[in-house]
């Protein structure tokens, strides 16, 4: 499986725990910030995640 689809997909079972924010995204993935925001926009687009008024990630 290609390194970022694997990344995306991980992002999944982490929000399952409830919502988080860009930065604990990209620290549970060991990522940058700035590929965390590339890989939850990706997401987003397809309606698998949704971006909270507070700035928190949870599942679409």
């Amino acid at each position: 499986m290609s390194q970022t689809v694997d990344r995306a997909l991980s992002i999944l079972p982490l929000l399952a725990e409830g919502p988080a924010n860009l930065e604990q995204v990209a620290t549970r993935l060991g990522v940058h910030k700035s590929t965390a925001l590339r890989l939850l926009r990706t997401l987003h687009e397809h309606g698998m995640v949704y971006r909270q008024q507070d700035q928190r990630y949870r599942l679409g």
